[in-house]
């Protein structure tokens, strides 16, 4: 079987357990806490993709490479010298080098990934203790529901380490915290720096303030632009830029990877936009700046398009639509909101396999 369907089919398998489980517990009127599932279920994704075979990955070799080319004999600051960026992604690579094999390097990057959706889930917070402990699960399986999920594990793994952090960012921005919002930055551009694209929408989204309408405007804009075949490699201070990192993206397309206007992904994002703000309250304050956050990390995305790995900066938007549609629901009925978010969970998965598998 292929593995990739397989890590698909893993999720289906722990979502179904999760729903009998806890439909049953909801019938007598009770709220099973799905901590141990959930830590079961993360672990098992961890070692799925940690314990792989080394041709599962289009950058799984480019990483093995990478790790078998460390001089371990030097000491660890003459290796991080030479990097200009994703500090604590190469001390990972670095002491699994040194001590262990690539294989654990790679469990490690899952269980590192894995951990940043735990944190996650112990911090989904839809306002009232008990909806927590019934909808917690929905937000992490929705996450893993989505087709990108396995390229974070098995493909771009510097990405999939750094977004649950930043995602957490994002989330204690909201809420204020700024202390813990502060080292989850910290922890996520250490792992890669592509995340500074949710970090600095987010921040400008929380210091100015901006409409609902104005973010359609400039989704609008931003998808007209590409259909004109214009995108960020049509801007002439990102398109000088010797920066080598930006090069493989603005360089020439050897690889045969679809530039220019994607239908598919600007539908995808569309659908799921329009989704959101039907069903939505209006008025509530998270829904507005998660939505708002959603609509332009879309626009951004968008005129990504005209790069090479355009869906490497799409995660950033993607992995925002969990948390849209479950605040969207949150006005309903509990029961309502239970029904509703398992019905996103397993259509959202069925629309992922379908399309993208």
């Amino acid at each position: 079987m292929d593995y990739i369907l397989g890590g698909q089919l893993l999720v289906l398998f722990f979502a179904l357990l999760w729903f009998f489980i806890s439909n049953n517990f909801f019938k007598k009127n009770k709220i099973l806490d799905n901590k141990l599932l959930i830590i079961l279920f993360l672990t098992t994704v961890s070692f799925y993709w940690g314990l792989r075979p080394f041709d599962v990955g289009t950058d799984t070799g480019n990483y093995y490479n990478a790790f078998i080319s460390i001089d371990v004999s030097k000491p660890i600051h003459y290796y991080l010298s030479s990097l200009k960026g994703d500090y604590l992604f190469y001390i990972v690579l670095y002491v699994c080098r040194k001590y262990l094999d690539f294989s654990w390097f790679l469990t490690f990057c899952s269980f590192i990934t894995s951990l940043g959706f735990y944190l996650l889930y112990k911090n989904f917070n839809l306002g009232k203790k008990i909806e927590n402990h019934l909808l917690a699960p929905v937000f992490i399986f929705l996450y893993f529901s989505l087709f990108s999920y396995t390229s974070i594990y098995c493909n771009i793994i510097r990405n999939g380490c750094a977004l649950p952090y930043s995602l957490l960012f994002v989330l204690k921005l909201f809420n204020k915290e700024y202390k813990l919002s502060f080292i989850y930055m910290i922890v996520s551009l250490s792992f890669h720096m592509s995340s500074i694209i949710l970090i600095l929408i987010a921040l400008g989204l929380f210091f100015v303030k901006i409409s609902v309408p104005s973010c359609f405007i400039i989704y609008l804009s931003c998808v007209t632009f590409s259909i004109l075949g214009y995108g960020l490699g049509s801007i002439p201070l990102i398109s000088n830029l010797s920066n080598a990192r930006l090069a493989g993206y603005l360089g020439d397309n050897d690889i045969g990877y679809t530039t220019g206007f994607r239908l598919d992904f600007t539908l995808y994002n569309f659908f799921f936009l329009l989704l959101a703000y039907i069903l939505s309250d209006k008025k509530d304050k998270g829904f507005k700046f998660f939505f708002k956050l959603y609509v332009l990390t879309s626009s951004f995305f968008v005129l990504c398009y005209s790069l090479i790995y355009s869906d490497r900066f799409g995660i950033y938007s993607w992995f925002l639509i969990p948390i849209v549609l479950l605040f969207s629901i949150n006005n309903f009925p509990l029961r309502k909101k239970f029904l509703i978010s398992v019905l996103f969970l397993f259509v959202f998965w069925g629309i992922n396999i379908i399309i993208f598998i």
